[in-house]
């Protein structure tokens, strides 16, 4: 069960990120095929992950309702470019995106989280993880497409894959940045109590010396008393 969420999640991320970095290449220089593929292998991840939800996961229609218009966005946006209505393509493409990301992928996030009763103490930091991941998978398969159509398109200016392998840099730094940034935020535990009254009286019995047999809890634990002596005086 927790596979299946975690593909939903997957293809969820994979498809609104495609959809927003689609947007980015120009539809006069690229041939109308890349946009109508794009679009329709947006539609279709879209759509495996909302089938999943509701026939495995058994999440309501009301949770995965917008993930439901993200698939119509993607589709009406590849009838738009069979049509050859680039520009309205492509205000379908973001307008998907956009709403999949806000009112779909945040709250089947939250959802995970709360199925498996997870609470994050800075959330600010979890909407970025769940942005940069989206913006990496996305420009990570846009590009690798894009680079596919080069060998349709002899003539096509470098220019547009340059910039995709910068926007694919730049979303392994936010990526690292956000998770550096989250595991350095996390609160580093405590040793135990035990670890610092061993000649207390109120010292817990199931604490031993084991307990504290880490460098950074030694250091703390500069009056430790010897194994033998604890047992001792826990005995009398």
């Amino acid at each position: 069960m927790k596979l299946i969420q975690v593909l939903c999640l997957v293809l969820t991320e994979l498809s609104i990120g495609s959809l927003l970095m689609v947007c980015l290449l120009p539809s006069r220089e690229i041939r109308t095929s890349f946009f109508t593929f794009n679009s329709l292998l947006c539609a279709l991840t879209a759509a495996i992950a909302v089938m999943l939800s509701k026939a495995v996961l058994q999440s309501a229609w009301m949770d995965v309702r917008f993930l439901g218009l993200t698939v119509i966005g993607a589709t009406a946006a590849y009838g738009a470019f069979r049509l050859e209505k680039p520009h309205l393509g492509r205000l379908l493409l973001l307008a998907s995106g956009l709403t999949g990301f806000a009112f779909g992928l945040m709250p089947l996030m939250q959802h995970s989280l709360a199925a498996r009763r997870v609470e994050t103490t800075v959330p600010w930091f979890f909407d970025a993880g769940v942005l940069s991941a989206t913006l990496l998978l996305g420009a990570t398969n846009v590009a690798m497409i894009l680079g596919h159509w080069y060998l349709l398109m002899r003539r096509l200016s470098f220019e547009h894959l340059v910039r995709f392998a910068q926007i694919v840099l730049g979303a392994v730094a936010l990526r690292a940045v956000v998770v550096f940034a989250t595991i350095s935020s996390q609160p580093t535990k405590p040793p135990p109590a035990c670890c610092t009254s061993w000649r207390s009286a109120s010292c817990s019995v199931n604490c031993s010396p084991r307990t504290c047999s880490s460098d950074a809890n030694l250091r703390q634990c500069g009056t430790l008393a010897p194994p033998t002596a604890h047992v001792l005086e826990s005995t009398r």
